[in-house]
């Protein structure tokens, strides 16, 4: 017996254009997601400790 799958997407290409925009912002520690960076050691070893 042959099997079928279904395949389906879910990309919203709008929220993906978002995102790639505010990619190269991102990545700057000094920039407009500082407090996501400084909090990232202590996000890190939470997730390492549980």
């Amino acid at each position: 017996m042959k099997e079928s799958r279904v395949v389906s997407v879910n990309v919203d290409d709008e929220e993906i254009a978002k995102f790639e925009a505010l990619a190269h912002r991102w990545w700057d520690p000094a920039g407009d997601f500082r407090p996501l960076h400084d909090i990232n050691p202590v996000r890190l070893a939470y997730i390492c400790a549980h």
